[in-house]
């Protein structure tokens, strides 16, 4: 269907954020997060999770680099 469909893109669009914007940027959280909405909608939990858990981790990065200016 049109979610499985999905897949492979929001894969190669997280590739290319990883890639271009760095692994502390929030528009790669983002991804991430519609990457595990996606997975958990094909029910991929466990995937989903851990697409979750790098989300946060990018978040947090992205913190850590304003704060320290």
């Amino acid at each position: 269907g049109k979610h499985t469909d999905a897949l492979p893109l929001f894969e190669r669009a997280i590739t290319i954020e990883r890639n271009t914007l760095g692994t502390d940027h929030p528009i790669l959280a983002q991804g991430l997060r519609g990457y595990a909405d996606l997975l958990r909608t094909l029910g991929r939990g466990a995937d989903a999770a851990r697409a979750d858990v790098e989300a946060s981790q990018v978040e947090q990065r992205f913190k850590a680099r304003q704060a320290a200016g």
